[in-house]
């Protein structure tokens, strides 16, 4: 059973769930901070802007399993499309409950072939990335509503 300080970390992320952002971009990053504040205020962001950054912090949340994020948007060019697809082949091998978290690829390029690569590697949703803070504003409502409102995840159904 839990002691009563092992109860107050899982209360905590079932009312601040977070939500890690991996991206390299200081503009961007900005951007989606304010955005996020707008439309997705109840979420901690956890930012990496690396693939290891993204490792270290699972090696972490496998210990801490009230810390895991319920969802993952990743940008591809980290610096390259080529890493970020990497990111994206090892997320989905981890064990669970890493290998089933809802993977939002983002990346500038709008090209088929960049979309079709991120979905046969496993992504959940390809996003062209937004320009502007009100771009932002505009994509992240919807995103909100799918998969905060509407879809069921496996990682959602831990109890957590």
């Amino acid at each position: 059973m839990f002691a009563s300080q092992d109860i107050e970390p899982i209360k905590s992320n079932i009312k601040r769930p977070r939500i890690l952002i991996v991206e390299q971009d200081e503009l961007h990053w900005t951007w989606i901070q304010q955005a996020m504040a707008e439309v997705w205020s109840e979420v901690l962001l956890v930012r990496a802007s690396t693939r290891s950054q993204v490792h270290k912090l699972a090696k972490e949340w496998v210990n801490t399993e009230w810390e895991i994020p319920k969802l993952i948007l990743a940008d591809l060019d980290l610096p390259d499309q080529q890493e970020g697809w990497r990111l994206l082949s090892e997320l989905r091998m981890m064990e669970e409950p890493f290998n089933q978290l809802p993977i939002i690829t983002m990346s500038q390029v709008d090209s088929l072939s960049a979309i079709s690569a991120s979905y046969r590697l496993g992504c959940s949703a390809y996003l062209v990335k937004p320009g502007s803070v009100s771009e932002w504003l505009a994509c992240l409502r919807p995103l909100r509503a799918y998969w905060w409102d509407l879809a069921t995840t496996p990682i959602l159904r831990l109890g957590l």
